[in-house]
């Protein structure tokens, strides 16, 4: 019972935390996904970065946030964060920079 009641409360403060998606920044549904593409900026590689945005877009495995989502943060961590749109079910990862805290 003890256990159940600490899966509940912790479930209550993830939710809690939410914020509000900024327009352009890109997202994927996958940690590795968006941390490769990081990586494409990173070292100015902008060939396989377009080349992975546009393989996103075919596939639907991420794409660039539109303004003014509500989102749940799942996660956070170095810079990335899990977002889930509220009421949705499927995470996707983007940068810190994309989520306004409210």
């Amino acid at each position: 019972m003890i256990v159940l009641i600490m899966v509940i409360f912790s479930l209550n403060i993830y939710a809690s935390v939410v914020g509000t998606t900024l327009e352009g920044y890109i997202f994927a549904r996958t940690k590795e996904q968006i941390v490769k593409l990081i990586g494409y900026v990173r070292n100015e590689n902008k060939e396989a970065f377009t080349n992975y945005i546009k393989e996103f877009q075919t596939t639907g495995e991420g794409g660039t946030l539109d303004d003014g989502l509500k989102v749940e943060i799942v996660n956070s961590e170095s810079g990335l964060v899990e977002i889930r749109l509220v009421g949705r079910i499927e995470t996707v990862w983007t940068v810190t920079e994309a989520i306004k805290r409210d």
